[in-house]
């Protein structure tokens, strides 16, 4: 509940005009929104925290109020640690602004990227940790199997929120063959995975790209793997083949999301 608070205090409607310059959009923890493995908003909204709230006065007073009632530290400093990226650093400050709104005072501790490994490694980061992360594939298997795995060497949660539940379930994806089950069994996972409230996106960013008229839905954004760029969730709609107006779609959707614990 005390997580839940928190990530209901953040604002990321400010966060996507404040830091990404109107270009981002919200979405839930894997699948960037608007593509075919993006959950449902129905299903997205079902878990407190996870819709965009218009009026943040009165969420940000209940999650205030559900943190007094959890008997929250409120005269306790809590460090967030923050890589020494400069447009991460910003995000944090941003974040730390966020939270004083709720009465949370942090401090912010900037590290350098082999630091926070190591202290992602140990779990030892304080009290909050915020990085930028990307999503390599669309596949279940591939994308979240490194994130909510127990034994997996980049889950940096904290041991005591391994989840046997999600694991079960990722193991039925490993040995599914229809897509249809796959995607059905992957919104599971996402779903217990934003319920655990450890990790949460702020926003997706945006970023256009140029391309054929006729492709259309693609993504476009820095990988970790392979080539450095990736095109992904793309189809060919014939009907635009023949356009002169315009070399593609003029803007792509979210290609990266930014995690804070």
């Amino acid at each position: 509940r005390v997580r839940q608070a928190l990530v209901m205090g953040i604002n990321r409607n400010a966060a996507i005009h404040i830091l990404g310059h109107g270009f981002g959009m919200t979405g839930g923890f894997c699948y960037v929104p608007d593509s075919p493995w993006a959950l449902p908003q129905e299903q997205l909204c079902s878990v407190p925290g996870w819709c965009v709230y218009e009026d943040m006065a009165s969420v940000r007073a209940d999650a205030r109020g559900t943190l007094v009632g959890e008997g929250f530290d409120f005269e306790r400093t809590y460090l967030l640690t923050v890589p020494s990226y400069r447009n991460v650093h910003e995000r944090g400050i941003f974040v730390e602004e966020q939270l004083r709104l709720l009465g949370i005072k942090t401090e912010i501790v900037v590290v350098e990227p082999t630091t926070l490994r190591e202290r992602q490694a140990s779990s030892n980061w304080g009290g909050l940790m915020q990085l930028i992360m990307t999503v390599p594939t669309d596949d279940p298997d591939y994308r979240m199997s490194p994130f909510p795995g127990c034994d997996s060497w980049s889950n940096s949660s904290p041991p005591s929120l391994s989840n046997e539940e999600i694991v079960a379930l990722l193991e039925q994806i490993r040995n599914e063959s229809d897509n249809n089950e796959r995607l059905q069994l992957a919104h599971q996972v996402e779903l217990a995975r934003m319920s655990q409230y450890n990790q949460f996106p702020l926003y997706w960013e945006m970023e256009a790209a140029a391309f054929w008229p006729e492709i259309r839905g693609y993504t476009h954004f820095p990988a970790p793997d392979g080539s450095f760029l990736k095109f992904m969730h793309m189809w060919i709609d014939p009907a635009h083949k023949d356009d002169n107006y315009n070399a593609g779609q003029t803007s792509g959707v979210p290609g990266r999301f930014w995690l804070s614990r």
